[in-house]
């Protein structure tokens, strides 16, 4: 008896191993696969998501079965605001709507974890391991419902106090653009502000088109003529029609309106003295003092471009004529030439070899090597380059020594010349000194 005993309880768990191994487990290779991955459920009541992942690694084919899953919820939740709003899917750039809308559902998605349901999970060695999610639709409008509640909560508190300048409303309209923006899932939040009602983001920018609109340059800082390398003091100040200060801004200071010469910063109501120095070529310019974008969202910064105040003027820019002065023993006039036109090249500025009550000086400075039993000149030579003022001369710049021999002292140093004009050509020192050299 004790026998037949034994050997039922043996096949009975026999019995219960095998079960184990070929039922129903998840894990097993012969349980029956789930008809929801071959033939994905239907119903109006939910967003489904099915995905799979077969990579031969379980724990990574578990994470991206469960990612894609998510995606496909996504992609449900994107296809019924895309039909409702006609989205036009072309637009797929990061700045775009469409592409913006798709985001901020799938990152709601993925942070709704508590609506979410997990229907089925399925892994086998042939088919990986697969994924069933499931999104009450009612219950994903009920938290974007909250959410737009929250947001329109945090806006309101945004605007419940006094502005001190234009630039702190304009500022603060910015970061709540931006929290719309980052929480637009398709469904436009209305909100009473700025004593109107309507959607948050035609009201804010509205009220920041209205804000710009009145802001003002009322001076234009340009006289109708410059010279180059002339200091010249911008001065004005951004007036606001809203009766208070205008605020810390920045205006951009343009040539062309296409290349940046410089950024002017503004004091808290406005007012701005800034010094410039001329660098354009001689000729007409066309200078533009615009007030740069206060916004960092860049579709706030994209749409109200047009809107920012500006003034703009075309100035006839002068050459600064500065004479050289060439100081060498023997000097000739092919060497004035050449020195000429190579620091011609160099300056900022219009060397003349005529008279100028502004100018510089290239003095050459020789010394020969004692004799020696070869015939041969030794000659040595540095040069230096002055300014020439009322106040008398100053070096401002002096080369390293050369060295160079000859059959006659004018021939060495006439080798050392060459080598000095050398040191002169494209040397980024002195072109800094020549830029730097004050003259008005």
């Amino acid at each position: 008896m004790k026998n037949v005993y034994g050997f039922c309880i043996a096949i009975l768990l026999s019995g219960i191993i095998l079960s184990c191994a070929s039922g129903g487990s998840p894990g097993s290779e012969k349980a029956e696969k789930p008809a929801w991955i071959t033939s994905q459920p239907s119903g109006s009541l939910y967003y489904i998501g099915i995905g799979g992942s077969n990579t031969g690694n379980q724990a990574e084919d578990k994470e991206l079965a469960r990612a894609r899953a998510l995606a496909q919820i996504s992609s449900e939740i994107y296809a019924s605001v895309e039909s409702s709003l006609d989205i036009n899917v072309t637009d797929s750039s990061e700045e775009g709507e469409s592409h913006l809308i798709e985001q901020n559902i799938k990152q709601n998605v993925e942070q709704d974890l508590e609506a979410l349901e997990t229907m089925g999970t399925w892994y086998s060695e042939e088919d990986g391991y697969w994924y069933y999610l499931r999104l009450n639709k009612m219950e994903w409008e009920s938290i974007q419902e909250k959410r737009a509640q929250d947001m329109i909560q945090r806006i309101e508190e945004m605007f419940s106090d006094i502005f001190r300048d234009t630039l702190s409303e304009l500022k603060t309209i910015d970061r709540a653009y931006t929290d719309y923006k980052n929480n637009y899932t398709g469904r436009k939040v209305k909100i009473e502000l700025f004593g109107q009602k309507g959607s948050i983001d035609t009201l804010l920018l509205i009220r920041a088109e209205n804000l710009i609109n009145g802001l003002n340059i009322p001076v234009v800082p340009f006289p109708s003529e410059m010279t180059q390398m002339q200091s010249v003091t911008f001065k004005g100040e951004i007036e606001s029609a809203e009766g208070r200060n205008a605020g810390s801004l920045i205006l951009n200071l343009s040539k062309d309106e296409n290349h940046l010469l410089g950024q002017i910063p503004t004091n808290p109501d406005g007012s701005f003295e800034w010094l410039y120095r001329v660098g354009e070529e001689p000729g007409e310019v066309n200078y533009s003092l615009v007030l740069a974008s206060p916004f960092e969202n860049p579709a706030l910064k994209a749409q109200l471009d047009y809107a920012l105040p500006r003034v703009s003027s075309s100035v006839l820019i002068n050459p600064l004529l500065v004479q050289l002065v060439l100081e060498n023993e023997g000097t000739d006039k092919a060497l004035y030439d050449r020195t000429l036109e190579l620091l011609n090249r160099q300056t900022p500025f219009s060397l003349t070899n005529g008279a100028s009550d502004k100018r510089i000086k290239l003095s050459f400075s020789y010394h020969e090597a004692p004799e020696n039993d070869y015939g041969i000149i030794i000659a040595y030579g540095r040069c230096f380059i002055a300014q020439i003022s009322k106040e008398g001369e100053a070096v401002l710049w002096q080369s390293t020594e050369e060295k160079s021999g000859g059959l006659t002292v004018e021939q060495a140093r006439g080798k050392v010349a060459d080598k000095l004009l050398s040191c002169l050509e494209n040397n980024k020192e002195l072109a800094g000194i020549l830029e730097d050299i004050t003259f008005f």
